[in-house]
């Protein structure tokens, strides 16, 4: 393999953060203010669902897009830290669980985007 294609894996770190940046900022938009009513959650659910679901996705691909970044890392660490180094691969299970709980924290809100018409003020308040 190239140099220059062993470090194409970079390139997905600035795409990782660019898609973090719009999926909070798709979901967050117009939504509610601080301590709002169960009431007032819902009811932005219900008009911003589309940026909520697309913000969702978008936040999503980019925790995956940091599990990609960080794989190519792992390499790089590997090559650093010798063979025998465990560091790589906890880099890489690190990597991996912040990107699961990164998918499952904007999956709440992508769950009350998509069910706005099936759940009540009380589940709105909890989701977000």
């Amino acid at each position: 393999m190239s140099t220059s294609e062993n470090r194409l894996w970079a390139l997905i770190g600035p795409l990782t953060v660019a898609l973090w940046v719009a999926g909070v900022g798709l979901i967050n938009h117009n939504g509610p203010a601080d301590h709002a009513t169960g009431s007032q959650i819902l009811a932005w659910y219900k008009s911003d669902s589309t940026s909520i679901i697309l913000g969702g996705w978008l936040f999503g691909l980019g925790c995956l897009g940091f599990v990609i970044f960080m794989t190519g890392l792992r390499v790089r660490l590997a090559e650093a830290a010798g063979e025998a180094s465990q560091l790589p691969g906890l880099a890489l299970a690190g990597a991996a669980m912040a990107g699961l709980a990164g998918i499952l924290i904007a999956a709440v809100d992508l769950a009350g985007g998509i069910n706005k018409n099936d759940i009540d003020p009380g589940t709105a308040a909890t989701f977000h």
